[in-house]
């Protein structure tokens, strides 16, 4: 499997930790939230559409909102060769309270999929989930 994982124990409330990771002014904060995307927070079924330079398009599409606790987004880019229903790509956000302590569990992937472009996909995700992690903790740690 080609995954990223990574756990990040929050020293904040679980719905000030789902603020942070729904609300779109917070996700603008740790991620880049498209001028396309007027909503001021995520819901099931919300779809974010980036514009490539190559012509081509990103989106992610949430696919589970479970408040406080499960948040999942599919991703797809446009210049795959199949169909979105071929792809089982996705980042997926848990909060999960481990010995009274609260950890944001993220996974992104399985870029298996995408044969030998996988290891940049894996490399990239890498990359985010360093930056975002660290961010999404800062900011739902200083509203604690």
């Amino acid at each position: 499997m080609n995954t990223v994982e990574r756990d990040i124990p929050i020293d904040a409330p679980v719905e000030k930790i789902w603020q942070v990771l729904t609300d779109a002014a917070y996700i603008n904060l740790w991620d880049d939230v498209p001028g396309s995307f007027t909503d001021s927070k995520l819901s099931l079924g919300s779809k974010l559409i980036w514009d490539l330079e190559d012509g081509h398009q990103s989106s992610i599409t949430v696919t589970v909102f479970e408040p406080e606790s499960e948040l999942r987004t599919d991703l797809y880019v446009t210049r795959w060769p199949s169909p979105p229903s071929a792809y089982d790509i996705a980042y997926h956000y848990r909060i999960i309270n481990r010995q009274n302590q609260t950890v944001l569990k993220i996974t992104v992937g399985d870029f298996e999929a995408l044969g030998d472009k996988a290891p940049n996909y894996v490399e990239a995700s890498e990359e985010f989930l360093q930056a975002a992690g660290d961010k999404i903790k800062e900011l739902a740690e200083a509203r604690a």
